[in-house]
C-alpha cells in the first residue's frame, strides 16, 4: 500500500511540474511583448538630422529620392539610407534597462550628453528624436526616445549612423559607363568595332608601336569604376584635363589635381572636387600615347600627354 501511494504522489509531483511549467511559459509568452520605441512609419520620413559631437547633418527627400542639404547634387547610397533609417525607426525592446531621468546621463542618452542624436520629420510635420548612447557590448546600444525617461539596450551598431557626409556618398557619382571615347588635345582614340585605334593624325613610329587595345580598355575600365573617397574641403588648381564620350554618347569633362600627398578627381557637370585613390589618379592623369602601344621601350617614344 505504501508502494502504491509513493507512486501516486510522484505521479502527482510529475503533473504539477508540469502544469507549473506551462503555467509560466505561457506567462512569459505574454510578457515578452516587444514594444516600438518610437513607432514611426518610416515611409513618412521626411528629413533625418543627425547630431555628433560639434557636427550636424541633414538628409533630406525630395520626390522619392534622399539628398544631403548641403550637397544637393549628389547622389546618396540610397539602399544604405533606407536601411539605416528603416532600421532605427523599426527598433523594439522587452524592457527598459532604466527608468528614471537620473540614469540618462550614465547612458549616454541624455537630452544634453549624448554620443549621437537622430531627429526624424514627418510628412505632417511632427519631429520624432532618438538618442544613441554607449555601447555595452558588440552590435549592443543604449538608446532612448527623447519623449520617454526610459533607457533599452538594442541590436544596433553605432557606426551606421554619422554625420560624416563622405558615409552615405553613392561612391561610384563620378564613374561613366560604356567609355567609346578618350581624348586630350591631340590625343583621341576611339573604340570601334570593341576595338581601340588612334583617331588622330599622330601614329606610333613603327609597326611594333601599334596602340594596344587591351590597355586603353584598362583606362576605360578606370573611369568606369572609379569610386570617390571624399568630398574635397580644398582649393585646387587643376594641373591635367580628361575628356571621354560614353553612357549614350554624352561628354564628361575630367580634372585632375594633386595637394599634400592626395589625389582629386572633378567631373564638368558637378562643382566639387573629390578625393580619390593613387591608383585611379595615376592611371587617368598620366595617359600618354607611349604607355598604350604595344612593343615601345620606356623612354623611347616622346608622345604627347595629359600634362603637356
Amino acid at each position: 500500500m505504501s508502494k502504491y501511494l509513493n507512486s501516486l504522489f510522484a505521479l502527482l509531483a510529475l503533473q504539477l511540474t508540469v502544469a507549473g511549467w506551462l503555467y509560466f511559459k505561457d506567462a512569459q509568452q505574454g510578457e515578452f511583448v516587444t514594444t516600438p520605441i518610437l513607432a514611426v512609419d518610416s515611409q513618412r520620413i521626411t528629413e533625418v538630422e543627425i547630431s555628433e559631437g560639434d557636427k550636424q547633418l541633414v538628409l533630406s527627400k525630395q520626390e522619392g529620392e534622399w539628398h544631403l542639404s548641403d550637397y544637393p547634387q549628389l547622389a546618396l547610397n540610397a539602399s544604405n539610407v533606407d536601411s539605416v533609417i528603416n532600421q532605427l525607426s523599426a527598433l523594439k525592446a522587452v524592457w527598459p534597462v532604466a527608468d528614471s531621468k537620473a540614469s540618462h546621463t550614465r547612458f549616454n542618452v541624455a537630452d544634453d550628453n549624448f554620443a549621437k542624436q537622430v531627429t526624424y520629420t514627418l510628412s505632417d510635420g511632427t519631429k520624432h528624436t532618438l538618442l544613441l548612447g554607449k555601447s555595452p557590448s558588440f552590435k549592443k546600444l543604449y538608446v532612448r526616445n527623447s519623449e520617454q525617461d526610459n533607457v533599452y539596450s538594442v541590436e544596433f551598431s553605432a557606426y551606421q549612423v554619422s554625420a560624416d557626409e563622405n558615409t552615405w556618398l553613392d561612391k561610384s557619382l563620378l564613374a561613366v559607363s560604356d567609355i567609346t571615347r578618350i581624348e586630350h588635345n591631340t590625343l583621341v582614340l576611339e573604340k570601334q568595332e570593341e576595338k581601340w585605334q588612334l583617331a588622330t593624325t599622330i601614329t606610333p613610329q613603327n609597326r611594333e608601336q601599334e596602340i594596344d587595345s587591351q590597355k586603353v580598355q584598362n583606362v576605360a575600365n578606370t573611369i568606369s569604376g572609379l569610386r570617390v573617397i571624399a568630398i574635397s574641403q580644398a582649393q585646387l588648381e587643376q594641373s591635367e584635363q580628361l575628356s571621354v564620350l560614353g553612357n549614350n554618347d554624352k561628354q564628361y569633362q575630367f580634372a585632375f589635381a594633386e595637394q599634400n600627398d592626395k589625389h582629386f578627381v572633378k567631373r564638368g557637370d558637378m562643382p566639387y572636387w573629390f578625393e580619390v585613390s593613387k591608383a585611379s589618379y595615376d592611371t587617368l592623369a598620366n595617359v600618354q600615347l607611349d604607355t598604350l602601344t604595344s612593343g615601345a621601350e620606356k623612354g623611347e617614344v616622346q608622345s604627347p600627354s595629359l600634362s603637356e
